[in-house]
């Protein structure tokens, strides 16, 4: 006669209430304790964690030394002659072609390329009255002249509107474009002012 075997009613096999109690109290034993290894870790390192933070201020705080560009007043340099004086004002009075070339390459579309860029003279200012007790002492200003190339009349005209929208240029206008084969040349002339004309 053939006995049916039940293996979870088999000693070895059996589960109590007891035995998954304490597999349970083993695994939470278990949990806890690497739990408390990571405490015991942190608890460790945190003054070298301190001293990492403090050293990453220092840091932080040379690098924004280091790259910010104070803004220095410059001192007014005089020469001992003194007719020479008043010429060597007015040339420090006018704006400084590199800084004018950068705004101006700054502003080129893709399209548009810059060929000459030159001075056609000074704009004088105003004679003032030698009555007013404080008089206004504007610098002179300086007539340009831009040329180059552009591939087309919508993107002259785009650049043109982003040179008038700098504080250096002003009174910008295009008094010439010639179309070649395969783009147009363009010329534009406008006003910088020595304190700028905006």
């Amino acid at each position: 006669m053939i006995q049916r075997i039940n293996l979870i009613e088999k000693q070895a096999l059996s589960f109590t209430y007891e035995r998954l109690l304490q597999i349970c109290m083993v695994v939470v034993l278990i949990n806890v304790l690497l739990v408390g290894f990571q405490f015991l870790r942190i608890y460790r390192l945190s003054p070298q964690i301190e001293s990492t933070r403090e050293e990453l201020a220092v840091e932080e705080t040379t690098h924004a030394e280091l790259t910010k560009q104070p803004q220095q007043k410059r001192k007014k340099k005089t020469v001992d002659a003194g007719q020479y004086q008043i010429l060597y004002d007015k040339l420090e009075a006018l704006p400084k072609w590199s800084m004018l070339l950068r705004v101006v390459s700054n502003k080129l579309p893709n399209s548009v390329w810059l060929s000459n860029f030159k001075s056609l003279g000074l704009i004088l200012p105003p004679a003032t009255d030698p009555k007013d007790p404080q008089p206004v002492v504007t610098p002179p200003g300086m007539r340009v002249e831009i040329t180059g190339t552009g591939s087309d009349i919508k993107a002259i005209a785009e650049f043109m509107a982003a040179l008038e929208k700098t504080q250096e240029f002003a009174n910008l206008v295009l008094i010439n474009t010639q179309k070649s084969e395969t783009s147009y040349q363009y010329t534009l002339q406008g006003e910088v002012g020595g304190d700028y004309v905006k």
